[in-house]
């Protein structure tokens, strides 16, 4: 699975959510996690005052699609 990208990169939580982490100031971007009523991975927290441009918003895209496009864990199963 593709993780990193040019301006942004995604770490795996503990819990089986990812942040969104920034290459250059390595700070949190944003939270993605498995919301169970959709069944899919998804944008859940922003952070404040952070602005996307549509390259940023497409890798982000990316990723969430090959995260929803793997077999669902046992984890997500539960949720």
């Amino acid at each position: 699975m593709k993780t990193k990208y040019r301006v942004i990169h995604f770490l795996p939580n503990e819990n089986g959510s990812w942040s969104c982490i920034n290459n250059k100031t390595n700070s949190r971007l944003l939270l993605i996690d498995y919301y169970k009523p959709w069944r899919q991975f998804c944008v859940i927290d922003v952070e404040e005052n952070t602005i996307f441009n549509v390259d940023c918003l497409c890798n982000i895209a990316d990723f969430l699609e090959q995260l929803n496009n793997e077999k669902p864990t046992r984890h997500q199963a539960s949720q």
